[in-house]
């Protein structure tokens, strides 16, 4: 799948995101290989906990285990 068809899957999943907040979203967790907690993601966000955990949620598919 290339990125333009995810991004637009995972936006069809976040209706509380936008577009541009889940490509931002994308381009930290692709920068953190080692992974972030949810306090260090909300306070690089802003973005409140329950819309992250529903990310997580729609991304899980695709994240490597």
């Amino acid at each position: 799948m290339d990125t333009q068809s995810l991004i637009s899957e995972v936006t069809g999943k976040n209706k509380g995101l936008k577009k541009a907040e889940i490509e931002g979203l994308l381009a930290i967790l692709v920068k953190n290989p080692d992974g972030l907690s949810m306090t260090e993601l909300t306070g690089l966000t802003g973005i409140p906990k329950e819309t992250l955990l529903s990310f997580k949620d729609s991304i899980s598919a695709y994240l490597d285990k």
